[in-house]
């Protein structure tokens, strides 16, 4: 495995959560280790999410 990098796995253990799930990113941002490579994935009760710079009126279909 000379040259591979192991990625870490994050479980939120099927958590549905949004906040949960985003604390645990912000925790995993924070104060893990950024050399380390991570992945996590996560499913969310219906919701919807908008980012701190995303401009909603450019990304929505008007003509719905």
């Amino acid at each position: 495995m000379d040259g591979e990098k192991l990625v870490i796995y994050i479980d939120t253990k099927d958590c549905l959560d949004q906040t949960e799930n985003f604390a645990i990113e912000e925790f995993a941002l924070r104060y893990l280790d950024a050399n380390e490579t991570y992945v996590m994935f996560y499913r969310m009760h219906p919701a919807v999410i908008v980012g701190k710079n995303q401009n909603t009126l450019a990304e929505i279909n008007h003509a719905i």
